[in-house]
């Protein structure tokens, strides 16, 4: 039995889009409560719209919201439309907004943002600030490899958890829908999650040039220590 809830993100679960848009969505989810479930790009699979029916069934919301992660090469109109019409006449009005970027950085950065919408730029919880590395409490987002995606499938809980934005890079240089990110969100410090081989220098220079007061390494020998490591951080 699923739980209710007022929202649900559904994010291409084939393994060609290697889970980003679903790992960057763990931050909206911690904001909103949803759930997140996974889709074929082409064709909605009869247990994720179960899924979707039931947990938003259980909802008392006058209005409940399904999230589409990616463009329409990630999940297709007519994913889209199979997933809001057979709901419909159980659940009442149930919004679907589509969160698609130009590639999975934009992506990320347009759920960090909230940057969707008539009224998505509005989340109730707010960006999680701590103390990290002996500053003060700071205003703080996750930032991983775009281009492997083991770290932030590592981060995603505590991206949820506790309200920091997940947003990615390639590892020689920090992407302009990432940077303009930081910018928007006034972030002062920021979780860097593994080696140079994933988040280079350059790319920590860019992030201090940004205006980020705070960043904080968290990078093992590999992936399992990297988690190990971050685990312990949470």
């Amino acid at each position: 039995m699923f739980g209710a809830a007022d929202a649900v993100v559904i994010a291409n679960g084939e393994n060609y889009k290697q889970g980003f848009d679903a790992l960057a969505a763990n931050y909206l989810a911690g904001q909103v409560g949803a759930s997140i479930l996974l889709t074929q790009g082409g064709r909605l699979p009869p247990e994720t719209l179960a899924a979707v029916c039931s947990v938003l069934k259980g909802s008392t919301a006058a209005s409940k919201t399904i999230y589409i992660l990616g463009g329409t090469d990630s999940v297709s109109p007519a994913v889209a439309t199979a997933l809001s019409k057979p709901c419909t006449p159980v659940l009442g009005n149930v919004r679907v907004v589509r969160i698609g970027g130009a590639d999975r950085y934009a992506t990320a950065a347009m759920i960090a943002t909230g940057a969707f919408g008539a009224s998505g730029n509005d989340y109730p919880r707010g960006i999680g600030v701590f103390a990290l590395g002996g500053e003060k409490p700071l205003r703080t987002a996750i930032v991983a490899s775009g281009e492997a995606n083991a770290d932030a499938l590592s981060a995603g809980g505590i991206a949820a958890q506790f309200h920091l934005p997940m947003l990615l890079t390639a590892a020689g240089s920090l992407p302009d829908a990432t940077a303009k990110a930081i910018t928007t969100l006034k972030i002062e410090q920021v979780i860097v999650l593994g080696g140079p081989d994933r988040v280079s220098q350059k790319v920590k220079g860019q992030l201090t040039a940004l205006g980020v007061r705070n960043i904080v390494t968290i990078a093992g020998q590999d992936r399992f220590e990297t988690s190990a490591l971050l685990g312990t951080l949470a």
